[in-house]
């Protein structure tokens, strides 16, 4: 009776370990970096180990140049890509535009390309129903509108927007900048952020039936010479938080009487920080229960953390966090909102921060990965 105990014991304990071991392998998921680069550098793709921020590298998508923005669909089947150039296999050349690729197993495979008149999109999106995907061109001042098939393949641009004014400051509002652009959470609002007018433009979408007329009642203005680069949507769209890049700071609007009203703006930087006019705010993150908004700040090159009143929408600096690197563009959680990882522009390192929720606090953990001018970080799907 003994001996059968022990045994049942044994086979118990190792069916723990079994199912432990199988938890850490199903923890993985693939990332993809995009990259400021040549077409041989292109889209770095990683795992990273949502238990343990363990980051490896797989392999290289290569034949993409200046992939700087990403978005995949919510299948995680079709990988979109904003850059310079494109590559095929028959070494026929794209330039200037979006790119589909489709996902197999740790690869991409090349899937269609269509042109934004040249430009080199600095963000891409999809409409919640995925059947648009919009591009925004900051150096032109516009935005693109493409359809998409039922193969998830992108199709001819059917509608440019074009901004036109410029703002107080010399050297960054000399001209339009267009530097986001996605609808709102429910699809009846596409948004262009405009850094050069300090403007977030609204436009008719209506689930892809409205007219793409402009809304200026539905406008986000912020003050002159803020810059807004980003915009991330809460509760359901009742709140708008606007990073601006010029300035460093993330306002708040709520909507009200047919349009959003400004409510608050917070700082991203400490106080008496000296050097703030080298800084530059860079990316706006929000996990998932609304809870925490992170914002990215370039020149001072740390994550501020805030906590998110639930009732008002106003923000709660709770910490700002040293990213150990040089020029954080881009950053993501990872999808058990464990772990922040974060690419640096100007030092080429991926560094992995363990995230206290409740304090706002992020402390690195694991090695570091080389990856050259990472600009943009996106999960996929698990890894087997």
């Amino acid at each position: 009776m003994r001996i059968h105990t022990y045994k049942s014991i044994i086979r118990g304990a190792l069916t723990l370990c079994a199912t432990m071991i199988t938890l850490t392998t199903m923890a993985k998921h693939i990332a993809y970096i995009g990259t400021y680069s040549n077409p041989e550098g292109g889209i770095h793709i990683l795992s990273i180990d949502d238990n343990t921020g363990e980051m490896r590298q797989l392999r290289v998508a290569t034949g993409i140049g200046d992939p700087t923005y990403l978005c995949l669909n919510k299948a995680k089947t079709m990988l979109y890509v904003g850059c310079g150039i494109v590559k095929t296999a028959d070494m026929k050349g794209f330039k200037g535009g979006v790119a589909a690729f489709r996902i197999e197993g740790d690869d991409l495979v090349f899937s269609s390309f269509q042109s934004c008149n040249s430009a080199k999109p600095c963000y891409v999106s999809l409409d919640n129903n995925e059947k648009f995907l919009f591009a925004a061109n900051y150096g032109e001042g516009t935005g693109c509108v493409f359809k998409i098939d039922d193969k998830g393949d992108i199709l001819p641009e059917i509608k440019h927007v074009v901004h036109q004014g410029r703002g107080p400051h010399k050297t960054r509002q000399e001209k339009a900048h267009v530097h986001w652009c996605e609808t709102t959470p429910d699809n009846q609002i596409l948004y262009f952020v405009d850094l050069g007018i300090d403007t977030v433009k609204a436009y008719d979408f209506k689930d892809g039936n409205g007219t793409l007329d402009a809304m200026p009642g539905w406008d986000l203005r912020t003050e002159p010479g803020a810059g807004p680069r980003h915009v991330i949507f809460g509760k359901a769209g009742e709140f708008a938080y606007v990073l601006n890049e010029l300035v460093s700071t993330v306002s708040v609007f709520q909507k009200s009487n047919g349009g959003y009203a400004h409510i608050q703006t917070i700082a991203m930087l400490p106080e008496g920080y000296a050097n703030k006019d080298k800084n530059t705010a860079a990316a706006l993150r929000l996990t998932k229960d609304g809870t925490r908004l992170l914002a990215s700040n370039r020149g001072h090159d740390s994550i501020a953390v805030y906590d998110v009143d639930q009732a008002t929408g106003k923000l709660t600096l709770l910490a700002i966090n040293p990213t150990l690197g040089r020029g954080p563009r881009d950053f993501e959680l990872t999808p058990n909102e464990k772990f922040v990882v974060v690419a640096h522009q100007y030092t080429d390192n991926m560094v992995v921060f363990a995230f206290d929720r409740q304090t706002g606090e992020m402390k690195p953990v694991g090695k570091q990965l080389i990856v050259p001018k990472g600009v943009c970080v996106k999960f996929g799907k698990k890894l087997d």
